[in-house]
């Protein structure tokens, strides 16, 4: 035969935290929040993640010089990239690429960096057709 402990609340039967757990979940937080050397770790790494997302804007360049030299950048990589591709596929691997692009870019945008990658490698000897 089994039997229940009627001393035990529901939480504890049913493996709950119940209120005893919420206390010390609570004493474990003020005790991490007065830990002056956990609060430098988090001070750095906020200061971290700030430095990389260029302040704290969100990535965007400070000033419009800065904005336009880097919008000529992505559109300088982004024609290398096209000629590149060019080069790998013939036109009507090309075309059927583009046609993939209408439907699901995500994935046109893969299968191109799996080319380009391969490329890069080596794997690639000729040019791939359709």
């Amino acid at each position: 035969k089994t039997t229940v402990d009627r001393g035990r609340g529901a939480e504890e039967q049913t493996g709950g935290t119940g209120a005893s757990g919420h206390r010390r979940a609570e004493k474990a937080r003020a005790k991490m929040a007065d830990d002056p050397e956990l609060a430098a770790i988090r001070q750095r790494r906020m200061q971290e993640l700030m430095a990389q997302q260029g302040g704290g804007r969100g990535g965007m360049p400070q000033n419009p010089e800065q904005a336009a030299q880097q919008e000529e950048q992505r559109k300088a990589a982004e024609e290398q990239r096209q000629d590149m591709l060019v080069a790998l596929l013939t036109p009507d691997a090309r075309e059927r690429l583009n046609r993939i692009r209408l439907v699901k870019p995500e994935k046109a945008m893969g299968i191109e960096n799996m080319l380009l990658t391969a490329a890069q490698r080596g794997a690639i000897g000729e040019k791939i057709t359709e």
